[in-house]
């Protein structure tokens, strides 16, 4: 037998006999989990927590939550003409966060700019090099 290789056993994909089972119930009843889970909330036979766990988890199909929104954010940066004005862009954008003025998220997105930045002075700078070594030879 080769090693890693499998014989025997369910195929993959392949849902256990419980599984099956509920799933084979679930098309029987020819109700849907939300629908299932509405029933628990209205029916008056539900004990108080079965509606409360019913009612959390249909919540999420009912009403899914909001994505946050994109805000302007006004924070004053350094040029960033240098490597050097990129890495003190970098540590205000650092103390903005640790002050709570941005959010990680924030301060995520506008340090990865800056990377963007930095890479493109980078590159505009190791050209210039290139050049100057070509023109001495």
């Amino acid at each position: 037998m080769a090693k890693g290789q499998r014989i025997g056993g369910r195929k993959k994909g392949t849902p256990n006999k419980r599984t099956a089972e509920f799933h084979a119930e679930l098309r029987e009843s020819g109700m849907r989990p939300l629908e299932y889970m509405l029933a628990v909330m209205r029916s008056e036979e539900s004990t108080a927590e079965q509606k409360q766990w019913a009612a959390a988890h249909a919540a999420p199909f009912c009403h899914p939550r909001l994505a946050p929104l994109d805000r302007a954010i006004n924070i004053a940066l350094p040029p960033t003409d240098t490597v050097e004005d990129i890495g003190k862009a970098i540590s205000v954008i650092t103390a903005s966060v640790g002050a709570g003025t941005l959010t990680t998220t924030e301060g995520k997105n506008l340090a990865a700019f800056l990377e963007t930045r930095l890479r493109a002075i980078e590159a505009i700078e190791l050209e210039r090099r290139i050049a100057a070594l070509e023109a001495k030879t």
